[in-house]
């Protein structure tokens, strides 16, 4: 898998400092958690989006849950390292200005 591969060639590289330990922990965490969210994905593609209850009802696979929360937890890692090229919005409410504003 990429993503082990990554992680090993992470791990492995030398001279890390203490910041860069805390990168390399969250990228980590990223790609395990894409791998989760990826073996999932093929749980719910083998067994379907819907699956047979004992009384013969369906039911949403809990898989799918289980995927949404893998993806959410490494797109909110990956957000850590502040890759948006959008400029950071100050605290408050934009400033008032206009046609007709002072």
């Amino acid at each position: 898998m990429v993503s082990t591969r990554l992680t090993l060639r992470i791990r492995n590289e030398p001279q890390v400092n203490k910041q860069r330990r805390s990168i390399q922990s969250y990228l980590e965490q990223a790609v395990q958690a894409y791998d989760r969210a990826e073996r999932l994905r093929g749980l719910i593609a083998e067994e379907g989006e819907m699956i047979a209850t004992g009384t013969g009802s369906s039911k949403p696979n809990g898989c799918i849950a289980l995927e949404l929360q893998a993806r959410a937890l490494c797109a909110r890692l990956i957000g850590k390292f502040h890759l948006s090229d959008e400029p950071k919005r100050g605290p408050g409410r934009p400033a008032n200005i206009g046609p007709g504003r002072w």
